[in-house]
């Protein structure tokens, strides 16, 4: 399935949701390990995010994302924090981001108990783009939703790539 999802979105993108977009970013620093956001992850799992990122030509975020991702760093100090936003500073260039704001999601959709950024997640993805996760919660959301979603979870255990 996910080689046809490739197909399918390769040129339009996909979003990446604010935990593995997490990973990410710290992946590419020395962070990864003590993080306690990212510790759960191995450096296995971020070589096989980039390589599923990698397959597509754009890299879709909402500013939603981008601010959890931002307030997601508490954990992070001094050298691994600045490491961190370095990090995020040279991969927004690598982003595209668009807006839905959160009026017209809050009319479209219900927030709880997702909560607006997973909400917009969904709002921005519907007949556009894939989603990529590894909340089952999320996931069941875009499905409920008709928006295309492939669980991280499902690629780790097939070892895929």
């Amino acid at each position: 399935m996910i080689d046809a999802y490739i197909k399918q979105y390769r040129k339009k993108g996909i979003i990446v949701d604010t935990n593995l977009l997490l990973l990410v970013i710290a992946g590419g620093t020395p962070s990864i390990v003590d993080f306690k956001r990212t510790s759960g992850y191995t450096s296995d799992d971020y070589l096989l995010l980039i390589n599923v990122i990698d397959k597509f030509e754009k890299l879709i975020s909402t500013p939603h994302i981008l601010a959890e991702l931002s307030n997601l760093t508490n954990g992070l100090y001094g050298k691994h924090l600045q490491e961190f936003y370095e990090t995020l500073k040279n991969s927004l260039s690598s982003i595209s981001e668009i807006h839905c704001p959160a009026l017209d999601i809050s009319k479209d959709f219900e927030l709880f108990p997702y909560g607006l950024a997973d909400v917009g997640i969904i709002a921005a993805a519907k007949n556009n783009y894939l989603v990529l996760t590894d909340d089952l919660r999320v996931a069941s959301f875009a499905h409920q939703h008709c928006v295309d979603v492939i669980n991280f979870n499902h690629l780790r255990e097939a070892n895929w790539g």
